[in-house]
């Protein structure tokens, strides 16, 4: 795919990578960015050659040059995703929409803000919306955040979750894998409606597990001394512990359901090891330990 214009609304890791790649690849002729905060570091660090302080800007500047074609990318924050849905579904019926944007895609961790905010529009805005929204989820990301720390290679062989809306005609669903295809991702198609549930289970769960771990020790006699002398098993599995706290809440509070049915699941889990241990069952502690490797060993 090649675009005369991309704009990005949010320029932190993620927001910053899609920028970068699609500069890099020679994805996008020209870059915009929309982000209060990060917008000019974007800028400076040569991913964009404009940026935004806020949306009505944005949208006015794309109003006076609705003769170029743009593709837009939600990359902030869920909760931040779900606001600019209901900004736009208020000048979504202005004509420089239909004649300027090819398509809208988003890089959101979940879904749950975003579908309830799309179905809050007015009929007609929201069909609107719909043939041209593709939403997606990039499996790329760090446990650093900001600007500073995208790259125009992030996406390169990272899965892209696409999942589009049932009315979504399939043109627009053809230009999101053709974007990300471009920036080096591998589209995956994946129904909407199990999105979180999935993501809870491959993703967010596996985060909170990770936290619980770090604080855990965070609060224990040996914080220090675990700090100094860890190895690998301490470093993999709290790696993505060092993310950001503020992104990550946000995240599994908006799938809080998928994630306290996971809760009850892993009680029964660690449960079941933990008596086994307490009991000094080893033909129990081994079952229950062979179940977990032999799983993760068909990774």
């Amino acid at each position: 795919m090649k675009l005369t214009r991309l704009v990005v609304i949010g320029a932190g890791l993620i927001g910053g990578s899609v920028a970068a790649a699609a500069r890099a690849r020679g994805v996008a002729e020209d870059v915009w960015v929309m982000d209060p905060a990060q917008g000019g570091k974007a800028v400076s660090l040569g991913f964009a050659s404009r940026s935004f302080q806020d949306l009505a800007a944005l949208l006015d500047a794309m109003n006076a040059s609705s003769d170029v074609e743009s593709v837009l990318v939600l990359a902030s924050p869920v909760q931040a995703i779900a606001k600019t849905i209901q900004s736009l579904g208020m000048r979504l019926k202005e004509p420089w929409f239909e004649k300027s944007i090819r398509l809208i895609t988003d890089c959101g961790s979940t879904k749950h803000a975003l579908m309830e905010s799309v179905a809050s529009l007015e009929s007609s805005a929201r069909a609107l919306l719909v043939s041209k929204f593709v939403p997606c989820h990039p499996m790329a990301g760090s446990e650093r955040s900001g600007p500073e720390a995208a790259s125009d290679s992030l996406f390169v062989s990272a899965r892209i979750l696409v999942s589009a809306f049932d009315e979504t005609p399939e043109s627009a669903v053809a230009d999101a894998e053709s974007f990300w295809l471009a920036l080096g991702g591998q589209p995956t198609p994946l129904p909407l409606r199990d999105h979180d549930a999935v993501l809870a289970a491959i993703s967010h769960f596996p985060h909170l597990v990770s936290f619980g771990l770090a604080a855990m020790l965070s609060r224990s006699p040996m914080a220090r001394m675990a700090q100094n002398l860890h190895g690998g098993g301490l470093r993999d599995t709290t790696r993505i512990a060092a993310s950001s706290p503020e992104l990550w809440a946000e995240i599994m509070l908006d799938n809080r359901d998928a994630m306290r049915e996971l809760l009850g699941h892993w009680r029964l889990a660690f449960d079941g090891l933990s008596q086994a241990l307490e009991k000094g069952d080893r033909t129990a502690l081994i079952q229950g330990l062979s179940e977990a490797a032999d799983w993760r060993r068909q990774f």
